[in-house]
Parts: C-alpha cells; structure tokens; sequence
C-alpha cells in the first residue's frame, strides 16, 4: 500500500490499484494552467519548455491539449535535462518567435528560477507561468528580481497557519531540523502519514483493507486542506494562483 506525496506525472494514475496520490498530478494542473493562460490572461500564443522525465511530459501533454481545445497555438516546445541550470539555447529561440505572448516552464523550481534568471539578462520579456515547487524561497534568491510576475498554481496551503496540526508541525520541522521552510510538500507527507496511520487505528491491517477504507473515504480533512480521491486514486484539489512581488510569494486567487 502506498499514498504519494511527491510525484505528479499522470503516470501514478495508471499505477496499481494500491496506489494513492494526495496531490494534485500534472493533468489537473496543467489543464488548469493552460485556461489561466488562455481564459484569464489572454495569451493566445504558448512557449513550453519542460523537464525531460514522466512529470515534465505529463505537464507539457496535458497543457498544450488544452491549450489548443480552447484555440491556443503552440508556438514551441523543448526538453531540458534534469537539474540542468543553462536554459540561454532555449531563451535564445524564444526570442527569435514574434508571436509569443508566454512561457509554460515545465520545470522544477530551481530550474525555473535559472530560467527566469537568464531570460531577464537575455532580454525576453515574456508572461511566465509554472507550478508549486516554484514556491519556495530559495527559487526566489536564485531569480533575484527576474521571479518578479511569475505566475504558479498550488493547492491553498497556508504554512503560517495557526491551526494547531500546522502551527504544531512547522514547530516539529524546525525543531528536528532547524529548517525555516515549512512548505505544501513538507504538509502532503504528513499527510499522507496519518492517513495511514488513521485507516490502521480504524482495524485496516492489509493491504486490501486500507485501499476499501480510501476509496470509500468522502474526503479526507488534512492540513492541506480537503483532499477528494477520484476513480483511479488520485486527489481532487482546488487550486490557487500565485505570483511574486516585492519579493514575496503572493496569493492572486
């Protein structure tokens, strides 16, 4: 039995049927990503550069479908290699497409934050958009000012919360840890581990019983928030808009 609580390629989707995810994968928030670009920002011309593994892919397939459902036009699409910090190739040809009005960056945080970093001494100002592992502030000191306008989506998690599981947390991480950060992916693994620990309380001993008791679960009430498992185990989340400015991870919606 597992529930994950880190990878987002839609691949987990197809995985064993004693398999969880409760975070949102890379098909919800990259349809939701290309209606932002299209339906809230009015670009109607995309860029996508995402990263060369299962989440990258699964982020630039689903993006770029909807993008064209609702009339977009991929204008561009390139591979980086993982953890890669050189993104000027790709900055270069960017640049080179007059059409463009904004870039997907498929990427994890740090990559992107090198992109953003390159593009504004490059000279491409182009709307950027990404997703929640952007959300971090060593992405920010890496950027500088170049992270300034980006926009991402993640689930709605409040890390300065004072709801006592969150507060109580983020006091644990820093305690154990002497770790600041207390972020959306610190949340989803714990969880992700009193779930568990909540269907065993509940006499689930295998397997095949923990699975019941998700799968007959209306919702789960984490701290990162109410979590609905779909047909094929995967978590129903809304999202949230973010951007950056001042130098500050800001909630837009």
């Amino acid at each position: 039995m597992l529930i994950n609580a880190t990878a987002i390629s839609t691949e987990i989707e197809d995985a064993p049927d004693f398999l969880f995810s409760i975070i949102p994968d890379a098909a919800l928030e990259g349809q939701f990503l290309a209606e932002v670009a299209y339906q809230k920002l009015g670009k109607r011309n995309a860029g996508i550069i995402y990263r060369n593994d299962q989440s990258g892919k699964s982020f630039q397939e689903n993006f770029s479908k909807r993008f064209k459902e609702l009339a977009g036009n991929i204008v561009f699409e390139e591979a980086n290699q993982p953890n890669t910090n050189e993104f000027r190739e790709y900055i270069t040809k960017l640049k080179a497409i007059d059409s463009l009005d904004i870039v997907f960056i498929a990427c994890f945080g740090t990559e992107t934050a090198y992109y953003l970093k390159q593009a504004l001494e490059l000279g491409l100002k182009k709307q950027s958009i990404t997703y929640e592992t952007f959300n971090s502030p060593k992405n920010l000191e890496i950027a500088g000012s170049a992270a300034e306008g980006i926009i991402f989506c993640s689930p709605r998690f409040d890390k300065d919360s004072s709801v006592p599981g969150t507060k109580s947390l983020r006091e644990k991480v820093f305690k154990k840890y002497n770790q600041t950060e207390f972020n959306f992916f610190i949340a989803s693994h714990y969880d992700a581990a009193m779930l568990l620990i909540q269907a065993i309380s509940k006499g689930n001993n295998s397997g095949e019983k923990i699975k019941k008791y998700i799968k007959n679960l209306q919702e789960y009430d984490g701290i990162t928030g109410k979590i609905k498992f779909n047909m094929n185990g995967g978590a129903d989340i809304p999202l949230s808009l973010y951007t950056v400015k001042d130098k500050e991870f800001v909630v837009i919606e």
